[in-house]
């Protein structure tokens, strides 16, 4: 079979996955959440790979980021804790990962990002790796529209199976910036050269101990 057809084939299989949402359950899900602690946090914001069209899952994940306010003195252990033991009231397979609550409602599965917004910012937020004991400084809305707007998904969505393919730790949103970086200005049409180019970038600007590393990707997303 002819390399591009291979690969447009493969992007069509996933993009059945990346469906319109059930925004009758996902707008429930805010309402519980509200009705928990709702003078305690900003509006709810939904994210991830589901809004992005480059799911690359057979069951999508739904990502919500509940903004807790900067004013909040707890600490992210003791929230996750808290947040961790009001879903499993409603919840079915309800854990915790990390900053995450993780559980399945109505069939869908929901991961529910805990972050504290930045004082004296736009929607910036700080995220504590629990695992790490590390802050990461984000912006959800900037990076989903970033995403969306360059409209680079089959090109995402092959280069997180590569990723998942050779097991590498390179997240998400990384992968993402790279992808962007490497295609504004490429003028190839074809989607195996497309590929290649990322491929090619990757080579020659990261080693592979940059892989679980951030700093030099953080330098991408300021430059784009």
């Amino acid at each position: 079979m002819n390399i591009e057809k291979y690969l447009i084939e493969l992007v069509v299989k996933y993009e059945k996955t990346n469906s319109i949402l059930d925004e009758a359950v996902i707008n429930e899900i805010k309402k519980i959440i509200l009705s928990f602690e709702k003078k305690k946090i900003n509006p709810i914001i939904v994210f991830g790979s589901s809004i992005k069209k480059t799911n690359i899952k057979d069951a999508p994940k739904v990502k919500l980021l509940v903004s807790i306010k900067e004013k909040d003195k707890r600490k992210p252990e003791e929230i996750l804790q808290l947040y961790f033991d009001y879903f499993t009231q409603f919840g079915e397979n309800v854990s915790k990962s990390n900053n995450q609550i993780i559980f399945n409602y109505k069939g869908i599965n929901f991961n529910i990002l805990l972050a504290k917004k930045k004082a004296n910012t736009y929607n910036f937020h700080v995220l504590n790796n629990l695992n790490l004991n590390k802050e990461i400084v984000t912006n959800f809305n900037i990076h989903t529209l970033n995403v969306v707007e360059t409209k680079f998904q089959r090109e995402i969505i092959l280069m997180k199976l590569w990723r998942e393919k050779h097991q590498l730790n390179f997240p998400t949103m990384y992968l993402e910036l790279v992808v962007i970086k490497v295609l504004r200005k490429c003028k190839k049409k074809n989607l195996f050269s497309r590929i290649l180019r990322i491929l090619d970038f990757l080579r020659k600007e990261l080693s592979m101990k940059n892989f679980t590393t951030l700093p030099i990707l953080i330098i991408l997303y300021q430059t784009i």
